[in-house]
């Protein structure tokens, strides 16, 4: 065929290109080439669009403002969540209480390594050390739950923080490592009491219906906890190592700090807690 006649129908007439509309999701119709006889009726029309580029071109179009709506409305969602959870005073109270626990055990990341390099072995394995808090926890956490499985939450917390808490008492017995990883163990043993109850304990303290949301927020002690204990270990370091040149003693504030954690936290649960309805008061 000649390039430059058009092709044919059945009925020998002329097939041509006409611009169809095509409706797209949130914007008008864009012309799109169609096939098809361009005489009276009867004549045979096969029409072929270019529906999905088109469509493309109208959800890319549409991408970027549904993006930041969705952005937009998870950072207000985010927001509400946030201010219901901090109306609930108690809850915040007991949340600021038992940061009072991560600013002992971050010890062991912060003060700790400083501790061992400069007055038990500065040629010390800090990894290698560390490490035997996070094997005693592996190794002991089954176990420690199979058996305390029938006793009730808020004690097994309040004996976790205290068993934490002593653990740094043993640096105080001798300067060297093996009291180091005594410690540790101690400290893990500590970790492994409290961890699982807590969580079940923030649970029951949630209102009804929103123990997701106030689990959620559970996590925000370790980070205020961390904060804390920054600044503090600096200072006790400073102070014991320096100053006073008696570093071991730096121990007995660490372990006083987790001891009025532990006062605190009781004394929560018998003067705040009873007054947070009947669902908490069976945790």
């Amino acid at each position: 065929m000649d390039p430059g006649q058009h092709a044919r129908g059945p009925l020998g007439r002329p097939l041509g290109l006409h611009p169809v509309p095509v409706a797209q999701p949130g914007q008008g119709g864009i012309a799109a080439p169609a096939i098809g006889d361009d005489r009276g009726p009867g004549a045979t029309t096969a029409r072929t669009t270019t529906s999905r580029s088109g469509m493309g071109f109208g959800i890319r179009s549409m991408a970027p403002s549904r993006s930041a709506s969705r952005a937009s409305s998870s950072v207000a969602k985010a927001l509400r969540n946030l201010l219901l959870v901090l109306k609930n005073g108690r809850f915040v109270v007991f949340l600021l209480i038992f940061s009072g626990f991560w600013v002992v055990f971050w010890q062991q990341y912060i003060s700790l390594p400083i501790y061992v390099r400069t007055y038990v072995d500065p040629n010390a394995n800090i990894d290698r050390l560390l490490a035997v808090e996070a094997g005693t926890v592996i190794a002991c956490t089954f176990l420690v739950n199979y058996l305390t499985r029938r006793l009730p939450a808020f004690p097994l917390i309040i004996a976790g923080v205290l068993i934490s808490s002593l653990s740094w008492l043993v640096l105080t017995l001798g300067a060297s490592t093996p009291y180091v990883v005594a410690a540790l163990i101690v400290l893990a043993l500590g970790e492994v009491t409290q961890a699982p109850r807590y969580y079940e304990y923030i649970s029951r303290l949630a209102p009804p219906g929103q123990q997701g949301l106030f689990m959620g927020y559970a996590f925000l002690p370790i980070g205020i906890g961390y904060l804390i204990s920054g600044p503090t270990a600096g200072a006790l370091l400073h102070h014991f190592g320096e100053v006073v040149k008696q570093p071991q003693q730096m121990w007995y504030v660490v372990a006083g700090a987790g001891l009025l954690t532990t006062v605190l936290m009781i004394a929560y649960n018998r003067v705040v807690r009873p007054t947070m309805g009947v669902a908490a008061g069976q945790a």
